[in-house]
């Protein structure tokens, strides 16, 4: 799944092993975040796309 917020397209995976959600950029899978929801990796992820 594509999701859209602001200008920022994502994706979201589960990791089942370590129990972590990655949130990849929709037109770059070198850039991604990861945390404990959704939300963090979201929020990770804007972070790293405003730096």
């Amino acid at each position: 799944m594509v999701f859209t917020q602001q200008a920022i397209q994502y994706r979201v995976t589960l990791n089942t092993d370590e129990n972590i959600f990655i949130v990849f950029d929709a037109t770059n899978d070198e850039i991604f975040a990861t945390g404990a929801t959704i939300e963090e990796a979201k929020d990770n992820l804007n972070q790293l796309v405003k730096e």
